[in-house]
């Protein structure tokens, strides 16, 4: 396993990461250069030369502590002291969306450059870039239920095997 995902996660080495969002409980990564691809609804959209999709628990630290992590996407966003009434995490706005706007500001290189990308045995991954930050994906359960899949690693908008790891191993 610890093989396997270092030997595909390697192509990151070297590259900027520069995009991060969400779309309900999804996660996305972007890395490498960005291209404006259309939908298949016709419209525009810009994605990274890699992408990186994570259903599962992670975190982003650097220097000063932890930035964000993935509870934050079922937090309001402010004082998670006084939610909205009628407030739903799945829709926002939450302390994901606050946090990586305010805590992870974007250079020329992005966020940060990969320069190391390890893999272990448990299906996770621990991401080193440059200005001290880290990105760690780590399954956090158990269960072992057909179809759960904590993350996935392709090239967005290319008809290209998917590197995707599952509850019950990895499956291209």
């Amino acid at each position: 396993m610890k093989k396997a995902i270092e030997d595909n996660l390697k192509v990151l080495v070297g590259l900027p990461w520069w995009a991060i969002g969400r779309m309900v409980d999804l996660v996305w990564l972007e890395f490498g250069q960005w291209h404006r691809v259309r939908t298949f609804r016709g419209n525009w959209k810009v994605v990274g030369d890699w992408a990186l999709h994570l259903q599962c628990s992670w975190r982003i630290g650097g220097p000063q502590g932890l930035l964000v992590a993935s509870d934050d996407r079922f937090c309001p966003a402010g004082d998670p002291g006084k939610a909205p009434k009628k407030w739903k995490w799945d829709t926002g706005p939450t302390r994901f969306d606050e946090r990586v706007k305010s805590l992870l500001p974007e250079t020329a290189e992005g966020f940060g450059v990969v320069q190391k990308a390890r893999g272990n045995r448990f299906r996770g991954v621990q991401l080193k870039l440059t200005n001290g930050l880290m990105i760690e994906i780590f399954p956090s359960d158990t269960l072992d239920r057909e179809g759960d899949e904590p993350w996935r690693f392709f090239q967005p908008s290319r008809k290209s095997n998917h590197f995707v790891v599952t509850t019950q191993g990895i499956r291209r």
